[in-house]
C-alpha cells in the first residue's frame, strides 16, 4: 500500500474521531462522502483499504484422491521375480460309510448273485461298515504334492480267512486295514504332471473319480470286476483339478478340453512292493470335452501276470497247490502267464440336474489256469 494512502487513512481516522466528538449527527458514511468530494480520497482507495482489513475466506481443501503409484516399467533385459511362498500345511480328511443289509431268499438263490466285492458273502441281516478311509495330503515344497491314504474294508480279518477257499487271494487283498495310496506328484503345468508311487491306475473316469462324488454308493459293477485297480508305478498326465463331470453335487468340474494319462506299472496289484516278472502293465486314458455339458473318453490297459517260460530263476512253475495259499499258473504249451487286454469307452452328459452316463468295457486274455 502506498504511503500517501496510509497518511490519508490516518487523516480520515483523525477527522472522524474529531467530528464524532464535536458533531454527533455526522455519520462515518457522510464523512467519507465529504472526503471524496474534497478530492482527498477516491472510492477505489476506500474499497482497497476495506479489503486489506477483512480476513480472507478459508477455502476447504479438497480431499486428495489416493492413487497407487504407477509400477516402474521393467526394462526388457531384466526379469522381475516376486518373492512369496504359500505356507505348507498338512491336511487330514476321511470318511466312513455304514450299511444295513437285509437278505431275501435261500442259500441257493444267493449263489447266483454277482457280488460287488468278494468279501460281501454274509447271509445275515445286519449293520456293517462298508468302508472307512483316512488320508493325509499336502505339499512338500512348491509344485511337489503328496498323499497317503489307509483303508479298512470288510468285516473279516485277513488272517482269519480260510486259505482253502478258491477266492482266498482275492479276499485277502480286499479285507482288513490296507495302505491304498502313497504317492508324490510333481505339478509342473496343466498338461504335464508326473505321479509316482502307489495310486489308482489311470483307467476309466468311473474308477479315477472320487468315491464320495459318485451318483450311487458304488462304482459300476463292470469297473470293479474288470478295470485295473491301484498299482505301483508312474504316470504322466494332465493336472486333474476337479471332477470329469458334474454328477458330484457342488464339486468343481474339470474344465479343460482334454485330459490324458499314460502310465507304467508293475501290474501286481496293490501293496505288492516289487514286480514279480520282467513285464509291466501299461495304461492309457484320453478324455475329450467338446462342450461344457458333454464328454467322451477311451481307455486301454495291457498286463501280463506270471511267467511266460517253464524254467525260471525260482525253478519250475508249480501247479496250483491244494492248500490254496497263493495263485500260481502251470506252464501249458510254454505259456505260464496270462495276457490281458482291457479297453473302455465312456461318455457323460450333464444338463442342470440331469446326468446321463454310459460306459462299455471289454477284456481279452490269453492263457489258461489249472
Amino acid at each position: 500500500m502506498k504511503k500517501w494512502l496510509v497518511v490519508a487513512l490516518g487523516c480520515v481516522s483523525f477527522l472522524f474521531m474529531t467530528a464524532a466528538s464535536s458533531f454527533a449527527d455526522i455519520t462515518a458514511e457522510e464523512l467519507l462522502q465529504i472526503l471524496i468530494e474534497k478530492g482527498i480520497v477516491t472510492k477505489e482507495d476506500i474499497e482497497k483499504a476495506k479489503a486489506s482489513r477483512e480476513p480472507a475466506e478459508e477455502v476447504p481443501e479438497e480431499k486428495a484422491e489416493v492413487r497407487p503409484e504407477p509400477r516402474e516399467k521393467v526394462p526388457e533385459d531384466k526379469v522381475v521375480v516376486e518373492a512369496g511362498r504359500k505356507p505348507k500345511r498338512v491336511n487330514i480328511k476321511g470318511r466312513v460309510q455304514p450299511r444295513f443289509t437285509t437278505i431275501q431268499g435261500d442259500a441257493d438263490d444267493l449263489r447266483k448273485v454277482t457280488r460287488q466285492n468278494a468279501f460281501e458273502t454274509s447271509e445275515f441281516d445286519g449293520f456293517s461298515i462298508r468302508r472307512a478311509r483316512l488320508s493325509v495330503y499336502g505339499e512338500v515344497i512348491d509344485k511337489w504334492k503328496y498323499k497317503i491314504q489307509i483303508s479298512a474294508d470288510g468285516a473279516e480279518n485277513a488272517d482269519n480267512i480260510d486259505p482253502t477257499r478258491p477266492d482266498y487271494r482275492l479276499l485277502k487283498d480286499e479285507v482288513g486295514v490296507k495302505l491304498q495310496d502313497a504317492y508324490i506328484t510333481y505339478d509342473r503345468m496343466p498338461y504335464f504332471n508326473v505321479t509316482g508311487g502307489q495310486f489308482k491306475s489311470r483307467f476309466s473316469p468311473s474308477y479315477v473319480g472320487a468315491g464320495p462324488l459318485l451318483p450311487l454308493c458304488e462304482r459300476p459293477l463292470v469297473v470293479d470286476k474288470l478295470a485295473p485297480k491301484r498299482d505301483i508305478g508312474i504316470s504322466i498326465e494332465s493336472a486333474k483339478k476337479g471332477e470329469f463331470d458334474s454328477r458330484g453335487a457342488g464339486a468343481k468340474t474339470y474344465d479343460k478340453p482334454v485330459f490324458y494319462a499314460v502310465g507304467l506299472y508293475n501290474g501286481n496289484g496293490m501293496n505288492n512292493l516289487r514286480n514279480d516278472n520282467e513285464d509291466f502293465m501299461v495304461t492309457a486314458m484320453l478324455l475329450v470335452r467338446p462342450a461344457p455339458y458333454i464328454n467322451f473318453g477311451v481307455s486301454y490297459a495291457y498286463n501280463k501276470q506270471g511267467y511266460d517260460y517253464d524254467n525260471t530263476v525260482f525253478g519250475l512253475l508249480p501247479e496250483l497247490t491244494e492248500d490254496g495259499d497263493f495263485y500260481v499258473y502251470r506252464a501249458v504249451d510254454s505259456l505260464g502267464a496270462r495276457e490281458f487286454n482291457i479297453w473302455d469307452v465312456n461318455s457323460a452328459f450333464d444338463a442342470g440336474r440331469v446326468h446321463i452316463q454310459a460306459e462299455y468295457m471289454g477284456m481279452g486274455y490269453r492263457g489258461r489256469l489249472t
